[in-house]
């Protein structure tokens, strides 16, 4: 048997007969085999073009065009340009597969016996043109009929692993992902300004601003500097500002640009860093916190590109001597040289002795002084040498003769009457601070903490062991023998029933306690007691109205709304005349304690009347309305030294002896 050939077809035209079916399929699995060739030979040499036209996308997408100067962009660009040509020079050498070619791939791809492909378009040979030749003949046709319906194209088979041992042609496609990410929502664009020669070639459209902010506490505009645009002539390459105050910001804003062409150095510091820095001591756990559970880590975000105008803006703190210098893609400079005026620590220091009021309330009087305002000042009381304290130092804030104010005279009242330490010799200095977290502090002074005034012996001896064991919790057996001496003898000593049972019960109290708190609520009995003792049926009222003051004074100076102040007049106004009442009954039941404390007839006085309170209140509320708080807790200082006199019963001015109706304070507010 001899493959079809012209001569062959001459000598014997008739050929192996096939099936419509057949033969049809025949046809179309040679189709399929030349599609298959031709991608083997057409993708080797198209593979370098399309890995070029990724790495150019990756390119654009990246942002590189903006990035490069002119002349390296334009030199990246004939690069792109002679590695196509290159790539696309080995595609002259592709040709069409050809019919004997296509058979010949689905012989081999079938991996079937005896080329049925091929066979197919077999004749017999005119040699062996007999009746036996002829049947074999017929049995060979209908063998490749059979295997002609199983003949396979396969899949196309480049060899590029041959080609491309270390497999470069994935690279492009790991450089194009990343750049898609860097590219946003706008990598058509990008990819257009890639190719718009002029666009890149020419001068960019940009701005930069820059400014100098000084802290608001310092009451200072902003001031402005020269900024920078394409094309222009800068007249000073360096300029030397004025000094700023310390912590002033230097804000440098680019439009334009994809990144900010600013160095800096010396004292300058970038903000962004030191927030960076403050946000990790933050988040650092303490001494004593549980240990934090770890979370997964967040897949990372890629950094949001820069668009076209978009401005990006960076700042720093001036905190002493520094350069700023902003160089704009066209080659020009600017050089600021900043120096910063350093925040001056406040000053502090008693302007009177601390003076002791009469009913046991301290009026501190000092001066204040800082360059940009005082915003904040207060007494430290220094613990004692000796002894564990039942209660922490009793410091306190200090008013200030206005916020922030940069000299001036202050004066605070600080009520110490019922305090466990009253009648205690501490050490007391003041402090002082500043916006810039500068502080100050005044020479320390010994001070006796003022206590209310007790008459009666049983209840100051009882305000003597409160004091003492309240400073020193190991006093506790040198009060329960003191307890214990009182009640000897209380048919003489403490004749009245009330006042024996309340020191048998601080007794037995003091005895039974074995914690601190249980010592705390033995102090704080011994004042119940000793106030019973004293005061009679006041002492109630009297607690009440110094809560009222102190509640109000803490408000006007957290800057409380019209309507908390109001609440707090109002409750003010209800306790002073509940006290005035408990007073004038107290006074009735024992009319000799009024003659008692009458001043000397010589003594130059002038009246207290009820009215006069009430006009003080309503003047104290006005002012805060006003927003004039400094003012209304001025008043309210003033308030409090009145009711101080009133309540330790000292006469006021205008008074007679023996006329309750006419300049006697207490007879008159009771009335």
């Amino acid at each position: 048997m001899d493959s079809q050939t012209p001569n062959a077809a001459s000598r014997h035209p008739a050929q192996a007969p096939l099936s419509a079916d057949i033969a049809d399929a025949f046809a179309k699995a040679k189709r399929r085999a030349r599609l298959a060739l031709v991608w083997e030979r057409v993708w080797p040499l198209a593979l370098p073009v399309f890995a070029l036209g990724l790495l150019f996308l990756a390119f654009a997408w990246s942002g590189a065009p903006k990035l490069l100067p002119p002349y390296a962009y334009l030199a990246a660009l004939a690069g792109f340009a002679v590695a196509l040509l290159a790539a696309l020079w080995p595609i002259r050498r592709l040709r069409w597969p050809t019919e004997a070619e296509a058979v010949a791939r689905l012989d081999a791809a079938s991996g079937l016996p005896h080329r049925p492909a091929t066979a197919l378009g077999d004749q017999l040979s005119a040699q062996h043109d007999d009746a036996v030749a002829r049947a074999l003949w017929q049995v060979h046709l209908e063998r490749v009929r059979a295997a002609a319906r199983r003949l396979k194209v396969g899949l196309p088979s480049p060899g590029m692993p041959r080609r491309d041992r270390f497999a470069l042609r994935y690279a492009a496609v790991l450089l194009l992902v990343p750049a898609w990410f860097m590219a946003g929502s706008e990598p058509g664009r990008k990819l257009v300004e890639a190719l718009d020669l002029g666009a890149v070639t020419q001068p960019r459209d940009f701005r930069i601003d820059a400014w100098l902010t000084p802290p608001a506490y310092t009451l200072k505009p902003p001031m402005l500097l020269a900024g920078l645009r394409p094309n222009e002539a800068v007249r000073e390459d360096e300029v030397t500002l004025p000094p700023v105050p310390a912590g002033t910001v230097l804000t440098i804003r680019a439009a334009g640009l994809a990144e900010m062409p600013v160095a800096v150095e010396g004292g300058l510091l970038d903000v962004a860093a030191i927030e960076a820095e403050r946000a990790a001591k933050a988040a650092e756990p303490k001494a004593g916190d549980p240990k934090p559970v770890v979370q997964p880590k967040p897949a990372a975000v890629p950094a949001k590109p820069i668009k076209p105008g978009e401005a990006v803006e960076r700042r720093f703190l001036v905190n002493g001597p520094g350069i700023a210098t902003v160089t704009t893609p066209d080659g020009a400079k600017r050089v600021w040289r900043l120096d910063a005026i350093p925040d001056k620590a406040p000053a502090i220091g008693y302007d009177k002795d601390p003076q002791r009021n009469l009913r046991g309330s301290l009026t501190l009087t000092y001066s204040l002084e800082d360059d940009y305002g005082v915003i904040g000042a207060d007494a430290k009381i220094a613990p004692p040498a000796t002894g564990r304290p039942l209660y922490p130092m009793p410091d306190f804030p200090l008013s200030l003769p206005q916020m922030r104010a940069k000299t001036g005279i202050g004066q605070t009242v600080k009520d110490f009457s019922t305090h466990p330490f009253a009648g205690a010799t501490v050490k007391m200095t003041l402090h002082a601070r500043d916006d810039a977290g500068n502080t100050a502090q005044s020479q320390t002074v010994e001070v006796v903490l003022p206590g209310r005034l007790f008459t009666k012996p049983v209840a100051k001896s009882l305000i003597e062991l409160r004091r003492l064991l309240a400073l020193d919790a190991g006093a506790r057996p040198k009060v329960l023998g003191a307890l214990d001496a009182l009640m000897v003898a209380p048919d003489q000593f403490t004749p009245e029933a009330s006042v024996y049972l309340g020191l048998r019960t601080a007794l037995q109290r003091l005895r039974l306690s074995r914690s601190d708190d249980e010592l705390r609520g033995v102090v704080d009995y011994l004042w119940e007691v000793a106030t019973g003792i004293e005061d009679g049926t006041t002492a109630e009222a009297e607690l009440a109205l110094r809560q009222a003051q102190e509640a109000l004074r803490e408000a006007l100076e957290r800057g409380a709304t019209d309507e908390e102040l109001k609440a707090l007049m109002d409750k003010l106004r209800a306790a002073l005349d509940r006290y005035l009442q408990a007073l004038a009954e107290e006074l009735r039941k024992n009319p000799n304690q009024n003659q008692a404390q009458q001043p000397p007839r010589n003594q130059p006085s002038r009246t207290l009347r009820p009215e006069d309170l009430k006009n003080l209140l309503d003047r104290i509320e006005q002012l805060a309305r006003n927003n004039q708080r400094d003012a209304a807790r001025q008043m309210l200082s003033e308030l409090q030294q009145l009711l101080d006199n009133l309540m330790a019963g000292k006469p006021q001015p205008g008074q007679q002896p023996g006329q309750p109706g006419e300049g006697d304070p207490l007879g008159e507010l009771g009335e």
